[in-house]
């Protein structure tokens, strides 16, 4: 029968356990083709900066207003007074870190002021600030005549940042005068109205949080101020990735975007060097980097400040050092090079379970495949012990149990002290301390709000997983506020449709392939020439295994970005299938050629619906290819 074999080294796989133990033994080497060169590096290297330009260009604004202080209620007020009494349409602020209940009074001479009042069900009309609305502009409608205007925090923090009043034609009324009122004292409150240039007219994602940046960023400015987090239902490290760039660039949108944007630029190069391994040609691990570059979920989800892009790229990382270890022997050379992949394997996966539970669901294919290589080690050790081989059985059983030990060290020992200390910052926030009850508590907490997370009232654009190849519904991350009717600013979070139908039509191609020509694929494989029983395959489909099927079982509301951990490997699946059809098939290098330009092109065209550009709300009914994508 054909073996599940792990490494690529197209060796035939015929015959008793004993043959295959000694075809590894003996054909153990390196194709020189599976490694880098320097064309390698240069095709590599462009694909990477094009795509970074692409990635880091209008990622977020790096200039906000800022915060001058706090305001809280009960009692807290703000008097601002007009050039001219005006019709007042809204009232539109920029906020930062708090939430507070508010009231707005009116007035034409100053003196005698009345309260507007709200409509609770409206959000437009409605003086609550959540922390939802933290770090966005909010626009409210006022709809009033008046010269002066009161605000009074009755509730809460507030940290108003920039105040405008507009007109009906979203023109800024000039502010001639702003107080402020708190803990009994009156100030000049003109860093609220100093930066009114920067009001806007439509709101956009350059300034604001949007989707689940209100969690995610919002805990990383906690951590950088000591408090102790809101968001906990996700293990640390990853809202530690992205303060590290508030950090460097400000708590501003670029700042709190430019870690998980790096992120996903740095896995164009892993994955090339990855399908370099796998393919051991130029031409596919540029075609798999570029079909990754080019896929529409990659770039909208890398570009938002959530932790996916940290775990993915651990994930990533995990597969390819593994698969390294698989291609390592220690019964044909030294000890030492085994366990470096081996090594750098445990380390990322210590750094995805600290960010991502989704990381832990990996770690049982990278568990599968360790202990296969470990039972083909011992195959080859009983063949050779049979043979007499003493190069191989004198070191055998030394080297097993070293290996056997390292493994406790790099998969449990260092991921449990990285995972502990990824909770420093709740330490820091913790006046009594956190420490591992606190831990142990956490990890309680985390599970139960996964199995019992409420879909009582549905999210709108949570779906069923197994639509998600099939690119039916995407998740609607940013739609704007005061653009005209007839315009949208959207940003989607979804496959590039001409990869998800190619990936779905590689899979269907390979089982087929694999179907007719099964009687041919050892002689295929003895002979050198094209097949698809390279050793690679099997990590490749492990990896997308483990990355899908568990969310299968899982009962709570789940999203099409949860696709996000397997796609990298279905993209690597459908490069084996593009390289078969090229060296298969007359016109073969035709069509991949034309895949490549269609998954580029729809990746352009898809541009303004993954990165916000305000467009005609034609312009996105045009790109709707389902009824199911928002507009």
């Amino acid at each position: 029968g054909v073996s599940l074999a792990l490494c690529v080294d197209d060796l035939p796989q015929a015959g008793t356990w004993q043959d295959r133990a000694r075809a590894r033994l003996n054909g153990f080497g390196f194709d020189k083709n599976r490694y880098m060169t320097k064309k390698d590096g240069l095709v590599m290297a462009v694909i990477t900066v094009v795509y970074a330009v692409v990635a880091f260009t209008n990622l977020g604004a790096t200039i906000i207003p800022a915060h001058a202080r706090d305001l809280k209620g009960p009692g807290s007020q703000i008097v601002m007074t007009l050039e001219n009494p005006a019709q007042i349409y809204q009232m539109k602020y920029y906020s930062g870190y708090g939430q507070a209940d508010y009231e707005v009074y009116i007035s034409a001479d100053g003196e005698t002021y009345t309260k507007l009042e709200v409509d609770p069900d409206d959000d437009d009309s409605n003086y609550t600030h959540v922390y939802s609305f933290m770090f966005k502009w909010k626009f409210v409608d006022v709809n009033a005549e008046a010269k002066y205007i009161k605000i009074v925090i009755t509730e809460g923090t507030m940290d108003f940042r920039e105040i405008a009043f507009t007109d009906n034609e979203s023109n800024v009324l000039p502010i001639t005068d702003a107080r402020v009122l708190a803990d009994g004292q009156e100030s000049d409150g003109y860093y609220l109205v100093d930066e009114q240039s920067q009001v806007p007219r439509v709101t956009t994602y350059m300034t604001d949080m949007y989707f689940d940046e209100v969690y995610h960023a919002r805990t990383a400015y906690e951590y950088n101020e000591g408090i102790y987090p809101y968001e906990i239902t996700h293990p640390p490290f990853g809202k530690s990735i992205i303060s590290l760039g508030t950090q460097i660039f400000g708590f501003n949108p670029f700042g709190w975007r430019f870690m998980g944007a790096l992120f996903g630029v740095l896995m164009l190069p892993l994955l090339y060097v990855f399908a370099k391994r796998l393919l051991k040609e130029t031409r596919w691990a540029a075609v798999a980097t570029i079909i990754l570059a080019s896929d529409c979920m990659h770039y909208a989800l890398t570009r938002i400040a959530t932790i996916d892009s940290y775990s993915v790229f651990f994930i990533i990382a995990m597969y390819f050092f593994m698969y390294e270890y698989t291609c390592r022997n220690y019964n044909k050379e030294p000890l030492y090079k085994t366990l470096i992949p081996l090594g750098l394997c445990g380390i990322s996966f210590a750094l995805g379970a600290a960010t991502k539970w989704i990381c832990l669901y990996s770690a049982v294919g990278l568990f599968f495949i360790f202990f296969y290589t470990v039972y083909q080690r011992a195959a080859e050790y009983k063949a050779a012990k049979l043979d007499g081989d003493n190069t191989v059985t004198s070191g055998f059983r030394k080297n097993m149990v070293i290996t056997l030990l390292f493994c406790v060290l790099v998969f449990i020992i260092i991921p449990v002290l990285v995972y502990c200390l990824s909770y420093i910052p709740y330490e820091n926030a913790s006046p009594d301390g956190f420490g591992i009850k606190g831990i142990l508590s956490n990890q309680d907490y985390m599970l139960n709000y996964h199995e019992n997370l409420s879909t009582d009232s549905p999210h709108p654009y949570q779906s069923n997983v197994y639509s998600w190849p099939f690119d039916i519904r995407p998740v609607f991350f940013f739609n704007s506020y005061g653009q005209a009717s007839d315009q949208v600013t959207l940003i989607w979070c979804f496959l590039n449709p001409i990869i998800a139908y190619g990936v779905l039509a590689a899979v269907v191609y390979l089982l087929a392939y694999r179907k007719k020509r099964s009687s041919t694929l050892i002689r295929q494989a003895a002979s050198g020439g094209d097949t698809l029983t390279m050793k690679g395959i099997p990590v490749v489909l492990v990896a997308i295994a483990t990355g899908y099927l568990p969310w299968v079982l899982i009962t709570r509301e789940v999203f099409m970005y949860h696709y996000f951990s397997s796609w990298p490997f279905l993209i690597l699946l459908l490069t084996y299938a593009l390289r078969h059809i090229w060296n298969n098939f007359k016109y073969g290098r035709y069509v991949v050629f034309g895949f490549v330009c269609l998954c580029i092109a729809a990746f352009i065209a898809f541009y303004p619906v993954t990165t916000g550009w305000l467009i005609p709300r034609a312009w996105g009914k045009a790109l709707q290819w389902f009824g199911t994508w928002p507009v």
